[in-house]
């Protein structure tokens, strides 16, 4: 993690993960949680155990797992969000907040790995890394003067 907002971000990723766990067992026991059910219980479990997997790339900060983020929950919230438009209810309402948010969360971390891959916070340079970020010269220097016992 480089960044603090990258922080925040995977950890908005793994609450937001926490409580489509908590939808899906709800769902599954019939429990009403707020009107927030599951359009498809197989694709929910399926998506929770791709969504862990992505998150810990996403920690890593690999691109591609932003692409997945955005793809996976692009299609599965995508596809509830266009389900939900022909009734709208008070449980749609609330469903159809669920899923934007879900979406909004993916976007904004490819945003933010993307941004984080373009910018340069660690910039390389060769003419001076040799001397700053060479610890076996350090090292080498050190034992060399350890060495040198000058009487007076």
């Amino acid at each position: 993690m480089a960044r603090f907002s990258s922080l925040i971000l995977v950890i908005f990723g793994f609450m937001f993960w926490l409580l489509r766990i908590v939808v899906a067992v709800t769902t599954q026991m019939n429990i009403d949680l707020v009107g927030v059910t599951t359009w498809n219980l197989t694709y929910e479990i399926i998506l929770l155990f791709v969504t862990l997997f992505i998150l810990m790339l996403i920690v890593r900060r690999k691109l591609f797992a932003g692409f997945l983020y955005v793809i996976a929950y692009g299609y599965f919230f995508g596809m509830d969000i266009l389900n939900r438009f022909s009734t709208i209810s008070m449980d749609n309402v609330t469903n159809l907040v669920v899923d934007v948010v879900g979406i909004l969360i993916s976007v904004i971390t490819l945003i933010d790995l993307i941004a984080d891959k373009a910018q340069k916070v660690n910039p390389k340079d060769s003419k001076t890394d040799w001397f700053f970020k060479n610890k076996d010269f350090d090292r080498k220097f050190d034992e060399r003067a350890d060495r040198n016992e000058y009487k007076f």
